[in-house]
């Protein structure tokens, strides 16, 4: 045994500080058993192994370094330790900071049960081209009671173990890096288990990153993730993974937490023959959300589905999905999105350059404009229109205070859109009625009562099946739509049911319903802005419709002429006074009853000439 001085913990004015008297142990020279090496060293001793067979049951409970002779099968060159009936390695052991660390390397455990196994809190470990095979149980176990730091696995294989990576149901890890190596030949290769005690999973296994491993010929799945979050995964391969009918290459099926940000990129994904090569999903009914999936530059093919968001039974997520310059061709089904939000898959690769066959790949709502031309996704080309299909029928509603607006979309309706269309479908949101217009019948004014806006604002998009909004409250109204201007929907529909009506309408046709109970329905076959509204004639002041209105200063003079004659009408005394002493003509001529009637002219004809001025005034300031 060498005692010598090591460079050790960062620390200090220079950036470390030295530890000294630090010890290389030999096993077998120095100690006949690596137990026995390990319970002898210190704190920053080195532990060689030489190459050979050592059947033990390892525990490392200090800072230390294991190194052995090398990581194969054949003892003459390699170091390899088996557990029999237990574990072949446990770390108990902590480093004091990322440059100083616990470390084992250049070695091979096998035939144990779990070949490195952490049941306690630990932090700064790294393993380095250690092998760990033909375990009964895992290759790695991250246990119930594990609270694991800042791992560092480089180029580690993980093979022919019930699951190479295993973090428990309770364990935990915040920083996990691993580069290279292969977790293959496992039925699970890499695997984390969500506790249904919690609902913040998300710290369980979060700030992930894999890079160059492998994860092949895992018969269930290659990577299953129950819990993951700030986890990126670049330039992986999985092939001939999940190969059984609800099993898959690559996936996530997160319960119990809030989960953001998962990558793949620059990976390889195929042969997944009987499931999905890449399967993403956060669980409803676990109480799980997703929010930020990346899949980027990557080569999957030959897969019963290439990728599959949500499931049948759970649509919650995940959201915030972007699916760009992959190569996605060569499989059954390329994309199957179960959820409700859109999948921004533009920029991709799909075998074909035809919109159709594109589409006829897709299933849910995938926005896949525009498209790559070759596999390398060098060039792209935009086409006529955004499609994208439901997979599974929408329902959504919207509270007004006339009550609740009711959407709904049937399986498997295809909305098309133009080619700027971004694919977002919206659903469905009360319109203020201040910033509508309705254009009434003619003589007519207008009043709103509801506006509903579904789909993309003015965007036209158009429907192959007839979708059903219900208006509440709204029976015997009008109602139109709104695109660009004023469109009212005047065509009945000839039955209130989805196979009549898709018969009826055409792509872009609506009709309508104007009395379900209280309610007003519309079936439609394109997404906009929905309005009801009720119309009523005009008010019309006498003397017709061409009148001006009665405040102008034309209908003000109109009326002052109607009224007293205008400013300059004469009066007839006679026939004023006639009214008063007996019919025009009435021969009446006494000198008594002229002088009378010349002076009763006199004052009427003073009396209509004060209140011609009076009305004037009145009139001019529009006081009646």
């Amino acid at each position: 045994m060498k005692r010598l001085l090591s460079v050790g913990t960062v620390a200090g004015l220079f950036g470390f500080v030295l530890t000294a008297n630090a010890a290389i142990i030999n096993v077998p020279a120095d100690q006949s058993t690596i137990q026995a090496a390990i319970t002898a060293s210190a704190p920053g001793d080195t532990i060689t192994v030489a190459a050979g067979t050592y059947t033990e049951n390892l525990i490392i409970d200090k800072k230390l370094t294991l190194q052995g002779a090398g990581n194969g099968s054949d003892p003459l060159s390699s170091t390899i330790i088996q557990g029999g009936s237990g574990t072949g390695i446990t770390i108990d052991a902590s480093g004091s900071s990322s440059l100083d660390r616990v470390v084992v390397k250049n070695l091979r455990v096998q035939n144990s049960t779990d070949g490195v196994y952490i049941n306690s809190p630990v932090s700064y470990l790294k393993l380095d081209n250690v092998v760990s095979a033909n375990n009964t149980g895992n290759g790695i176990e991250i246990h119930n009671s594990a609270v694991l730091t800042d791992l560092v696995l480089t180029n580690v294989a993980l093979t022919n173990n019930s699951v190479g990576f295993r973090v428990s149901t309770t364990g935990s890890v915040n920083g996990l890096t691993i580069s290279g190596g292969s977790f293959d030949n496992n039925a699970y290769g890499l695997y984390t288990a969500a506790n249904i005690a919690i609902t913040t999973n998300q710290t369980g296994f979060t700030n992930i990153s894999v890079t160059g491993t492998t994860f092949n010929n895992n018969t269930s799945r290659g990577v299953y993730l129950e819990k993951a979050d700030h986890a990126i995964f670049s330039g992986i391969t999985v092939d001939h993974s999940g190969t059984g009918a609800s099993d898959y290459g690559f996936g996530t099926s997160l319960g119990f937490g809030a989960y953001q940000t998962i990558a793949l990129e620059n990976s390889t994904i195929n042969n997944s023959t009987n499931g999905a090569g890449i399967s993403m999903k956060a669980n409803a009914a676990s109480s799980a959300t997703l929010a930020g999936v990346s899949l980027t530059g990557n080569v999957i093919t030959g897969n019963q589905t290439a990728i599959r968001f949500g499931q049948a039974a759970n649509t919650s997520g995940p959201t915030g999905v972007v699916v760009s310059h992959n190569n996605i061709n060569d499989n059954a089904v390329n994309l199957n999105n179960f959820t409700t939000s859109d999948v921004n898959a533009a920029n991709n690769y799909w075998g074909t350059v035809d919109s159709t066959s594109i589409a006829a790949t897709h299933s849910g709502l995938v926005s896949f404009s525009p498209w790559c031309t070759s596999s390398n996704c060098s060039v792209s080309t935009t086409g006529s229109e955004v499609t994208s299909s439901l997979s599974t029928p929408v329902s959504e509603t919207v509270t007004t205070d006339a009550g609740t607006v009711e959407v709904d979309i049937p399986q498997n309706t295809v909305v098309s859109g133009p080619s700027d269309w971004d694919g977002v479908l919206d659903l469905p949101q009360v319109v203020s009625i201040s910033t509508v217009t309705v254009t009434p019948d003619a003589g007519n004014t207008a009043s709103v009562s509801m506006a509903i806006e579904v789909g993309a604002g003015d965007v036209a998009l158009t429907l192959d099946k007839a979708a059903r909004l219900v208006f509440p409250g709204q029976a015997g109204k009008l109602v139109g739509w709104i695109r660009g201007g004023f469109s009212p929907i005047v065509e009945s529909c000839n039955a209130d049911d989805q196979t009549t009506v898709d018969g009826q309408l055409n792509p872009g046709e609506d009709c309508k319903i104007s009395d379900v109970g209280a309610d007003l329905v519309v079936w439609t076959k394109h997404f906009t802005t929905f309005v009801t509204y009720t119309q009523a004639p005009t008010p019309v002041v006498s003397g017709g419709s061409s009148q001006p209105p009665s405040s102008s200063p034309a209908r003000r003079a109109a009326n002052l002429a109607s009224i007293g004659g205008g400013a300059s009408a004469s009066v007839n005394p006679g026939q004023v006074l006639g009214a008063f002493v007996g019919p025009e003509g009435t021969n009446i001529d006494s000198p008594q009853v002229i002088a009378v009637k010349t002076q009763l002219a006199s004052l009427i004809k003073q009396l209509i000439s004060m209140l011609q001025a009076q009305l004037a005034n009145v009139i001019a300031a529009g006081v009646y």
